[in-house]
């Protein structure tokens, strides 16, 4: 059965069901603009570009998002490309309100020392990263 939740004060009292959505994300490095010097090429190169991101499904319940997580289901870390998995809790169908940060769980990829091509390694939780800040619905929008 599917999780619910009532949004505001909607006239139909309806309950939406929620879903969990994992995508993994690339961590990109920002340029600001204010810098006291002309900028290289591989700076221009990235300015103004989202982090990559890859979602790759969703399931009814947290815990069985944390599983896929936990477990690198599918390489979610593919190869170590990707830096961070975000677990998102997200209403179903066409939301109509903001996301909120309490409904996100951040893991970062760290890579297994003994490892001598640096492949494989573990999501850990996180706490959100400075460079997410200001972007919400990952998975959806």
């Amino acid at each position: 059965m599917y999780e619910q939740v009532s949004i505001g004060k909607r006239p139909d009292s309806r309950k939406y069901p929620v879903i969990y959505m994992v995508s993994s994300l690339n961590e990109r490095k920002y340029l600001c603009w204010n810098l006291k010097r002309k900028p290289t090429k591989e700076e221009i190169a990235i300015v103004g570009r989202a982090p990559d991101s890859r979602t790759w499904g969703w399931v009814p319940t947290f815990a069985e998002a944390e599983e896929a997580v936990k477990g690198n289901a599918g390489d979610m870390a593919e190869c170590c490309y990707y830096t961070h998995v975000l677990i998102e809790k997200v209403m179903c169908g066409i939301p109509f309100f903001g996301m909120d940060e309490k409904n996100e769980t951040w893991y970062k990829w760290h890579v297994d020392p003994k490892d001598p091509h640096k492949f494989r390694g573990k999501w850990k939780k996180c706490a959100k990263p400075d460079w997410s800040k200001s972007i919400c619905s990952w998975s959806v929008g």
